[in-house]
């Protein structure tokens, strides 16, 4: 069966607009003054979501990882974005360092906060959304916070993560949007 991740980032947006009284350790969005808090703090990854390379070379938060976003998930014709084979999620995130019990910041670059919306999507139905986060305004508010960037790149010991998933974290679009009017 496929999965339909428009779907599933329309509920993304839905369950956003749901934290705003929520603490931030709960929030899915977070400042990046919160970020920067966790910089040097082991428990959590930051992972820099990039459609080019290029875009994570030129310039990334300290200690950032490189998260290209068709590791995660793949365009279809139709343009939806399916996520790809468990086992090939397993090994993108064991090799960015996940580990079973690690916490999880998403950012982006150039205004692109579908990527991250899609990546929590498929990270919280691998059983990761608990402890995901995405910095809001990605790079750009961290760099107009006066906050440091780098080129260097991380040594990344290899994660031990192991999916546990939550199929009820995707849902068809045939059932979003027959029940979208009576949500």
């Amino acid at each position: 069966m496929k999965k339909n991740l428009i779907a599933n980032v329309i509920l993304f947006a839905l369950l956003v607009c749901a934290t705003t009284a929520i603490s931030a350790e709960q929030q899915i969005i977070v400042s990046p003054q919160w970020v920067a808090e966790k910089l040097n703090n082991s428990e959590y990854v930051i992972l820099h979501i990039v459609n080019l390379k290029q875009d994570y070379i030129r310039e990334h938060l300290p200690g950032a990882r490189m998260l290209w976003q068709y590791s995660i998930y793949e365009s279809t014709p139709e343009r939806n974005n399916e996520p790809l084979a468990i086992k090939v999620l397993d090994s993108v995130l064991r090799e960015a360092g996940i580990n079973k019990d690690t916490k999880i910041i998403l950012y982006y670059c150039l205004g692109d906060i579908g990527s991250s919306a899609r990546i929590y999507v498929v990270l919280d139905w691998l059983g990761l959304g608990d402890r995901t986060y995405i910095m809001n305004g990605g790079i750009e508010a961290w760099k107009a916070a006066g906050l440091p960037v780098t080129k260097e790149i991380p040594i990344v010991k290899k994660g031990n993560f192991a999916p546990e998933l939550r199929p009820e974290v995707f849902a068809e679009l045939d059932y979003v949007e027959a029940n979208y009017k009576t949500a």
